[in-house]
């Protein structure tokens, strides 16, 4: 978690941008990720700018491909 220089309040990643994060470091396509989890690719670029959320379901699948938990997913630590 990132420190706000100008706050100094934690920022608290959102699911998105955790998300984003670990398909990134998996080297995964948002392609890849949203065929694997079997959703359309609009919905992982929605997820990943926080302008949608997945069911628990999908959020499984997503937990899955990307070898994590969901607490990873939804508490960043």
């Amino acid at each position: 978690m990132a420190r706000s220089l100008r706050t100094g309040r934690v920022k608290v990643p959102t699911l998105g941008e955790v998300l984003r994060e670990l398909r990134q470091h998996r080297a995964l396509t948002e392609e890849r990720l949203a065929s694997d989890a079997r959703v359309t690719v609009d919905f992982i670029r929605d997820v990943e700018g926080d302008r949608r959320s997945p069911t628990g379901p999908v959020l499984m699948r997503l937990a899955r491909r990307l070898g994590t938990s969901l607490d990873r997913l939804l508490v960043d630590e």
